[in-house]
């Protein structure tokens, strides 16, 4: 069973990331694509499984060999770094912030 849960938590972040890419992509979604306050949350959640999966993969790499800390510091990086990469290098940045734009801007200003 924890061979299992750790699968799980690791293919987690992968199948989010798919889904934030697929509910962005203007010919997957036609006409509706996804409003900006909830790209800002699916984002959030995305990082966050990220950031739990980070943690797993070092738990298990590390071991005992750092303190928690330091481990739970790594895994913030890693998880900030991977969805920063993916945010420069695929549309999805620039998708993600047009929609807030559109839908979130004018409602602040």
């Amino acid at each position: 069973i924890l061979i299992a849960q750790v699968f799980n938590g690791v293919l987690l972040p992968f199948f989010s990331l798919c889904l934030l890419l697929c509910i962005n992509d203007a010919q997957f979604m036609g006409s509706r694509p996804q409003t900006g306050w909830a790209n800002v949350f699916l984002l959030v959640s995305v990082t966050i499984t990220l950031f739990l999966a980070s943690n797993v993969i070092i738990q298990k790499i590390v071991k005992d060999q750092l303190e928690v800390a330091y481990k739970l510091i790594i895994a913030a990086c890693c998880g900030l770094g991977i969805i920063t990469s993916i945010l420069t290098f695929t549309t999805l940045g620039k998708d993600i912030l047009t929609s807030f734009r559109n839908h979130c801007w004018t409602a602040l200003s």
